[in-house]
């Protein structure tokens, strides 16, 4: 868990603006919590996509299960997403929208989750995720910054979200 306090709806709808929606036909959400975001995606996404959502944490999958129980769910590492990807019936995925706490990683875990993240995304694939301002001073936010530079040909930082405790920006990554 990244934050204490859900994210905004005004950060969940930069993270849903972000998406190239012209090209998108799967969604994964990694990470969802209560389902924050999710609302967002979902009013964008309509209902000829194929969305699903992965989340490692009991207690923010039952909230999630709560909010949005017809969204299908699996109680997993984001680690294991070539398997859900297998158990779902997808081979890849055209977005990945990630609530995941990058800066929280070790360089290990960094580096193993986006090379996960990498054998799911189709070859024009999209990855979306947010950070904290201060996160860009600690050298694991440096670090997935740098990670993020290195293994997509596009990466564009949003502007500050300043409705959202604490401010927040989006990256939006492009294979």
């Amino acid at each position: 868990i990244g934050s204490l306090v859900p994210s905004s709806r005004y950060l969940a709808r930069r993270m849903a603006d972000s998406v190239d929606w012209n090209t998108v036909q799967v969604v994964i959400e990694c990470g969802p919590g209560s389902g924050a975001v999710t609302g967002a995606l979902l009013q964008r996404m309509g209902s000829e996509r194929d969305f699903f959502a992965v989340e490692l944490n009991q207690q923010c999958a039952a909230a999630f299960k709560q909010n949005y129980p017809d969204v299908p769910l699996y109680r997993a590492s984001a680690a294991e997403l070539v398997e859900i990807c297998a158990l779902h019936g997808v081979k890849q995925v055209d977005c990945l929208v990630s609530g995941l706490p990058w800066a929280n990683f070790s360089n290990k875990e960094q580096e193993h989750l986006l090379e996960v993240c990498l054998r799911v995304l189709s070859p024009d694939g999209q990855l979306i995720t947010f950070g904290y301002p201060h996160g860009l001073f600690l050298s694991s936010g440096k670090r997935f910054r740098r990670l993020l530079d290195s293994r997509f040909r596009k990466v564009i930082k949003s502007q500050l979200v300043w409705r959202n405790t604490p401010p927040a920006f989006v990256y939006h990554c492009r294979r």
